[in-house]
């Protein structure tokens, strides 16, 4: 894409990216967080590294004039840090993961399913996830890129991939309230938030519209903690090659639709639409549980509505 700029955003310290459901100190106890975070974390870090870095333009923020209305996330996944560092992208949950079930069998490998998959209009996961030789969820599952271009090429097989939970190291943090005036301890407002550390990994993040420099650090997640960035050289996708009329698109980051699961061109009934003057027809779909995406308006000073959108990797 032109003028695209990809980034790696590396932490010094723990992260937190709350979820999309309310959370008040007082009713609640314990503070939810989502791994990997929604796009709009990183669009919002870029507007604010970019006005950190030329505050006089600050003034303009959200008006016609606002010098970041242009900026695009065009795609996010993360990278190893330890060895030679290689780039990842959500797992497709059309792919399975085969244990090994015997001594003699290979280790556990990735494999796309040949099944048929049914249209999953209510966010259910396919079927095959719950057989006893495949792992039951991918969705906090990340592929490695020559693992992808293999999957772009229709490769059954492929093995490489990482699994969040071996990449995160929870500490969760006690908080209290305190009030305004006086800064003393709150009764009854305890609460604990589940901060993550992230283990030999960074976000890369690639975008377009916006000018900052090569190097540098900004603000990220729930308690605007400083992060590391700096220029990176995305490497290469392939490009599929399509030798029939079928065609997969896979979701590499949140999506909202507005048909809730599919997009709002195709037709309910029969899911036939137009698209850019091609006419096509969904034949099937692999889509995981929802990702809620929500947020607080600064401006306004209350919650944004909470939006229900098609997880990564769908």
């Amino acid at each position: 894409m032109n003028n695209e700029k990809t980034i790696v955003i590396s932490a010094f310290d723990t992260l937190f990216f709350r979820d999309g459901k309310p959370f008040a100190r007082g009713e609640e106890t314990w503070a939810d967080g989502v791994f990997p975070p929604s796009p709009s974390v990183f669009y919002g870090a870029l507007r604010t590294c970019y006005f950190g870095s030329h505050p006089d333009e600050l003034k303009f923020a959200n008006t016609t004039d606002d010098p970041t209305s242009s900026l695009r996330i065009t795609e996010i996944g993360i990278t190893t840090l330890t060895g030679s560092p290689t780039y990842c992208l959500p797992m497709p949950l059309d792919c399975v993961l085969k244990k090994k079930m015997e001594k003699n069998e290979p280790d556990e490998r990735l494999i796309i399913s040949s099944r048929h998959v049914n249209i999953a209009s209510n966010y259910k996961l396919s079927e095959w996830f719950y057989e006893d030789k495949y792992l039951e969820n991918l969705s906090n599952y990340f592929i490695k890129l020559p693992d992808f271009n293999r999957y772009l090429r229709m490769n059954k097989e492929f093995g490489s991939y990482i699994k969040l939970e071996d990449r995160l190291l929870r500490e969760p943090k006690v908080g209290i309230g305190r009030t305004a005036s006086t800064h003393a301890a709150t009764d009854s407002m305890l609460y604990r938030v589940g901060m993550q550390r992230m283990k030999n990994m960074a976000f890369v993040v690639s975008f377009t519209g916006l000018d900052i420099p090569d190097e540098g650090m900004m603000k990220l997640g729930g308690e605007s903690k400083a992060v590391h960035y700096q220029a990176w050289e995305k490497p290469h996708i392939d490009e599929p090659v399509l030798v029939n009329e079928y065609m997969k698109m896979v979701l590499t980051t949140p999506t909202i639709f507005e048909n809730g699961w599919y997009p709002g061109w195709l037709n309910a009934d029969s899911f036939a639409g137009q698209f850019a003057g091609v006419t096509l027809q969904l034949q099937n779909a692999a889509i995981g549980r929802p990702h809620y995406i929500g947020g607080f308006d600064v401006k306004a000073g209350k919650p944004k509505p909470m939006k229900k959108a098609v997880p990564a990797g769908s």
